[in-house]
């Protein structure tokens, strides 16, 4: 083969740096030893792109190199083949030395050419002119005034724009305490200033994550911070700062690099402005500059897989020293609490309005229109309607619901769906009255215009990644579904920018619906007509629908109806078909759910569904749904609450177990709660941990008559002593002393609630484990406690008391107790680890008698009492002990 050969190389390399003349071409197996030779990744990404491939090109070389299990130089050697095959044969010499000390490869370029005399001299390159930082500056601030800046508040208004100067939110701060192992969840002092002027163990974090659901306002949050930086604003930590880029990701290609990325989105066409000099810009003023990369959920790659060195920022291997915010919703942020990202990201969380600035934000929006009135008697409705709570913490839903309140096209809502029923056919109505001709003809319902929008939607929820940003050619078969979306403001277009990334192509349209919740409402038009169009009556009653076959087709998973949630509560909200398909869309697959989210679910589907909708088939499919008879109601919110309470009294018979885990219930909402489970004739087990029940003055809580065991778990006293009033026929007691709770604090509670029903328990564990307090109960608790078992549980048949560490003469009184109580079978002590246990063992020799075991003893009708005793040695004695 003609070329530069290895014997060629070796002549070079005797011949050391005298002058060679440069051969005509370069040899497969030249350029495959120069592979080789080539040390690091970062040095062949740096020699492809002076070779003058695209980045997208070098990372799949680059992945070939990562092919198996090890990592070998293939990628290159095929990227240095493919440069040569456009490159004329007599150039490449000159061409590849000049682009190895281009690539700074210096001492690769002279052992391999030596200082090569050419053949001809190469054409000399023309000169970019210099990165002008200052004028880069000036386009990143036009940029984000004239675009990033202008949120528009209102999706028929193109015009109507936030007010960045007094944006507020509330965020907590996420903070891991490795003394507890607990997370802590605190309010972010300062709204947004809060996320890059809060220390965190007395330093600024380098990189940041901040979540939320759709519509929450982690845009509008990201324009306020480049707000601040344009606009200097005094008090804000975005003042002084050298350089803010701030990237949609949803614009990002997969395979673009951080520098290409920026020049695409922000900078455009710049003479002598690269990718690399954006990235070397960055290294050099790493402390001065901020990266902010909003909707990872929209990113088309991942930092898991995706190899650039945008990717490379997120996952903290480039510009360490930058300060970066991440935006996303919720579901993906496991990509950054694992591993070592967990320590190096500090999660915040926008929680949107709280009701008090829900209440603030509709008096100012009405008294800026000179309508005070009109405010207030919203508050009131809102007060009166609380399933509307959950949707105007979200700002832009609050926007709607004023807007709709002020045209007096809110009255008939009572469900999410309802209300979405209302939004489209306001949007329709005012997309009609501004367009002459008409934009529709006049008989074309709201549900006509959504069904081809529902396509679109349907299909993007389906894919893997939860499609939510179109492109506009793929509405080509659908033009007139498309313009009528964009007239109404149920879609947005935007067009970027692309002439930097793809050849022959300036700019792509990007089209997305206003909020998610909207693509979830249209998608769920679509699929109740598409499943539910041509039913014949006897179909409905004798099998399942058309609706039941296409959710058992393509909602087919505990995982996807999860995804589908939204979709499936608009869905039964609908219509008495449709809320049916949907239950028995549960029912068939309840046996795999978590059951929090099956109950969540359950609830939220019964809180859209009209009371008519529910009749003996449905609620027929809702006894399937509690086959277990288990109810969680974490968390318990209004929307939660109000679907419990539409629970028909039929499905509530299948119910026997209720949990309520981490709620703080207020005291409207405590006695919604009771009220309504004091109709669950069958409620036999209450479970609650870590929750807390609140009644005003002299309120006591109604009677559950059929609840026979109570869990309660890390409770406070008030909440123990009201629930022990309100269970007067409860049989089994187990109690959790919480982490941090006083263990002779927490056993006195234990004994005043024993002096109220103790005369009707027969099994009752007192259980330290989870403990860590390190105080202990002392002899006279010990003792009150043992007078209580003694006078008050007359029909107590086993006591267990694991881990509590008492004094060893306050456990041998409690014994010495337990035998007078003659109902008494069974006493189970799980010893401390810090018992003298010799003292315990002494006193029970004294009274009993040691037993292997109690095989046989257990069906004998004597007057004995057994003791079980396990230390934490894992020996466990017993012994038998005559009364």
């Amino acid at each position: 083969m003609d070329g530069l050969s290895t014997s060629d190389l070796a002549e070079n390399s005797r011949s050391g740096p005298a002058m060679t003349k440069l051969p005509l071409q370069l040899g497969d197996d030249f350029l495959a030893m120069l592979a080789s030779d080539i040390e690091t990744e970062e040095q062949a990404e740096t020699l492809g792109r002076a070779l003058g491939f695209k980045q997208a090109q070098i990372n799949r070389f680059m992945a070939t190199n990562r092919m198996g299990n090890q990592v070998t130089c293939a990628g290159t050697r095929q990227m240095l083949f493919a440069w040569r095959q456009g490159v004329s044969p007599s150039d490449q010499p000159a061409r590849l030395r000049d682009s190895l000390f281009e690539a700074s490869l210096v001492s690769l370029a002279e052992a391999y050419f030596g200082k090569t005399k050419h053949t001809s001299d190469p054409k000399s390159r023309p000169l970019l002119p210099m990165f002008s930082f200052d004028y880069c500056l000036q386009t990143l601030k036009d940029h984000y005034k004239t675009v990033l800046c202008q949120i528009q508040r209102r999706p028929w208004d193109p015009n109507d724009f936030a007010d960045l100067k007094h944006l507020f939110t509330d965020i907590s701060l996420f903070k891991f305490d490795r003394s507890t192992g607990q997370v802590e969840k605190t309010p972010l002092e300062g709204s947004v200033n809060g996320i890059f002027g809060t220390q965190i163990d007395g330093q600024f974090p380098k990189r940041m994550l901040l979540t939320a659901p759709g519509g929450h306002g982690k845009t509008c949050t990201v324009s306020k911070l480049a707000y601040d930086w344009v606009h200097q604003t005094d008090g804000s930590p975005m003042k002084g700062m050298k350089a803010l880029f701030v990237l949609k990701l949803r614009e990002v290609e997969e395979s673009m690099d951080l520098g290409e990325a920026i020049i695409s989105q922000l900078l455009g066409d710049v003479p002598g402005v690269t990718s690399e000099s954006v990235e070397n810009f960055l290294e050099t003023h790493q402390e001065s500059c901020a990266l902010i990369f909003d909707g990872y959920d929209e990113f088309k790659g991942s930092i898991k897989s995706t190899i650039t060195s945008l990717t490379k920022v997120l996952r903290n291997k480039k510009f360490k020293n930058c300060r970066v915010l991440v935006t996303t919703r919720p579901y993906l942020e496991g990509d950054f609490i694992q591993g070592e990202l967990s320590r190096t990201y500090t999660k915040m969380s926008i929680e949107g309005f709280t009701p008090d600035s829900s209440v603030e934000f509709i008096r100012r929006y009405f008294k800026a229109r000179s309508n005070s009135n009109s405010g207030e008697e919203l508050v009131k409705y809102l007060s009166h309607n609380s399933f509307l709570d959950s949707l105007i913490r979200v700002p832009l839903f609050c926007t709607m619901v004023c807007h709709l309140y002020e045209v007096e096209a809110l009255s008939n809502a009572n469900s999410i769906t309802s209300l979405f029923d209302n939004i489209n056919q306001f949007l329709l109505q005012h997309a009609l009255a501004k367009e002459a001709p008409p934009l529709l003809p006049n008989k074309v319902t709201v549900e006509d215009v959504l069904h081809d929008l529902g396509k679109f939607a349907y299909d993007g929820l389906q894919s893997d990644c939860r499609k939510l940003v179109f492109q506009v050619e793929e509405f080509k078969n659908y033009r007139d579904a498309y313009a009528t979306g964009i007239k109404m403001g149920i879609l947005s277009a935007s067009r970027i920018a692309v002439k930097h990334l793809v050849s022959r192509q300036t700019s792509k349209t990007s089209v997305e619906f206003f909020h998610k919740l909207e693509q979830e409402y249209c998608a769920s038009v679509y699929m109740r007509r598409l499943g539910l169009v041509g039913e014949s009556r006897f179909s409905k009653i004798r099998g399942p629908s058309k609706l039941d076959l296409l959710l058992a087709r393509n909602v087919n998973t505990v995982a996807k109806t999860l995804e589908f949630e939204n979709v499936l509560c608009f869905i039964a909200g609908a219509s008495g078909p449709a809320c049916l398909a949907v239950f028995r869309h549960i029912a068939n697959q309840v046996k795999d759910f978590v059951l929090f989210y099956k109950c969540r679910l359950v609830l939220r589907c019964l809180l859209e569904a009209d009371e008519s909708y529910v009749d003996d088939r449905v609620t027929s499919a809702l006894r399937k749904c509690f086959w277990d008879g288990k109810l969680d109601l974490y968390p318990l919110t209004d929307v939660i609450m109000i679907g419990l309470e539409r629970l028909p009294c039929a499905a509530k018979t299948a119910i026997t177990s209720v949990s309520l885990c981490s709620t703080h219930l207020s005291i409207a909402m405590t006695t919604r709660l009771w009220v309504c489970l004091a109709s669950f004739d069958n409620l036999h087990n209450l479970y609650l941990n870590n929750a807390s029940v609140n009644l005003a003055s002299g309120q006591s809580l109604p009677c559950l008559q059929f609840v026979r065991r109570l869990e309660a778990w890390s409770l406070r006293e008030e909440t123990f002593s009201h629930l022990t009033r309100c269970l007067p026929a409860v049989k089994d007691l187990e109690v959790w002393i919480g982490n941090d709770d006083n263990v002779d604090q927490a056993m006195e509670r234990i004994n005043r609630s024993l002096r109220q029903i103790g005369h009707t328990l027969r099994w009752v564990e007192i259980n330290g484990l989870l403990n860590i307090n390190g105080s202990t109960v002392s002899k006279a608790t010990c003792e009150e406690f043992a007078r209580t078992v003694q006078q008050n549980s007359t029909q107590l048949e086993t006591l267990c008391m694991v881990e509590i560490k008492t004094e060893d003469e306050g456990l041998v009184e409690i014994v010495q107790s337990c035998k007078g109580v003659g109902t008494l079978k069974e006493l189970r002590i799980k010893c401390d680890e810090h018992l003298n246990k010799d003292t315990l063992y002494t006193f029970l020799d004294d009274i009993g008698t040691r037993m292997e075991s109690f095989d046989g003893f257990r069906n004998k009708r004597c007057k004995c009492m057994r003791v079980i005793v396990k230390h934490p040695d894992d020996s466990i004695l017993n012994w038998k002990v005559r009364r």
